[in-house]
């Protein structure tokens, strides 16, 4: 069986976070893919993990990519493998299907020079139609 518990022919997609130790000169994979996070939601995707004083946080895309898509960031003070734990603001954007912007996700953040931290990611606004958000994309 493989990372994924799933026979290793499988032809079936595993959409869980996996983490692998790689030779930065050559880009070869030195270690096997470990899973470091599987979603609630079916589907974790789009990772980011960066280390900042004593923690790793790991950021991650779940929910699909449409509605109910989501970003989500977890800590850890073990390393890059985790064990992860929750904040107590997660998911931390989710836009529900009331909102102006949506389906956002896919997370990048960063501290500018004079400390404080940003965030940029994906998300849809949908046309307004009567009074409710209509995505053309669902064809709703």
């Amino acid at each position: 069986m493989g990372v994924s518990n799933r026979p290793s022919d499988s032809k079936l997609k595993d959409f869980a976070i996996h983490v692998s130790e790689i030779d930065l000169a050559t880009g070869r994979t030195l270690t096997a893919p470990e899973v470091i996070r599987k979603s609630p939601y079916g589907l974790a995707e789009g990772s980011h993990i960066i280390k900042r004083n004593q923690y790793y946080y790991l950021f991650t895309a779940e929910g699909g990519t449409e509605s109910g898509h989501q970003e989500w960031v977890m800590r850890s003070k073990s390393g890059p493998l985790g064990p992860w734990e929750l904040g107590p603001r997660n998911p931390l954007w989710y836009n529900g299907i009331e909102e102006e912007v949506q389906n956002t996700g896919h997370a990048d953040v960063f501290e500018d020079s004079t400390g404080d931290w940003w965030a940029v990611f994906l998300g849809c606004r949908p046309q307004l139609v009567n009074k409710v958000w209509r995505d053309s994309q669902l064809g709703m």
